[in-house]
């Protein structure tokens, strides 16, 4: 079996790559929007109860946002940040998804997070 494997060069004049690195701020701008808005639910309310059904009681959890709750909070941003609203809702539901993963606030994003130059 023969794989073709084609190598292409692309050549722009620097338009490409500024709104390529315009599109990725914003993305990191919904990220920072994300965590700012986390940590301002756990400095407001730091703990969740929840019914333990095994016991009866409840019990305490930290207070972290669910991706319902951070997509009503970004929804309406993606026409002031000129993306697109399901790329702004996959962001939020992106972050929520790591936090859970690592169990931890996230870090926040700066310029080289997305691999961008200083432009």
């Amino acid at each position: 079996m023969l794989i073709t494997t084609y190598h292409y060069r692309i050549k722009d004049s620097g338009k490409a790559n500024r709104v390529l690195s315009k599109m990725s701020r914003s993305v990191n701008m919904v990220w920072n929007f994300c965590k700012q808005t986390q940590q301002e639910a756990l400095k407001n309310k730091s703990v969740k109860l929840i019914d333990d059904k095994k016991s009866g009681e409840k019990a305490s959890i930290p207070y972290f946002l669910t991706k319902f709750e951070m997509n009503n909070l970004v929804s309406g941003s993606s026409k002031e940040l000129e993306l697109h609203s399901q790329t702004v809702q996959f962001v939020s539901e992106e972050y929520i998804t790591r936090r859970k993963q690592f169990k931890t606030l996230l870090r926040w994003r700066g310029k080289k997070s997305l691999g961008m130059d200083t432009v």
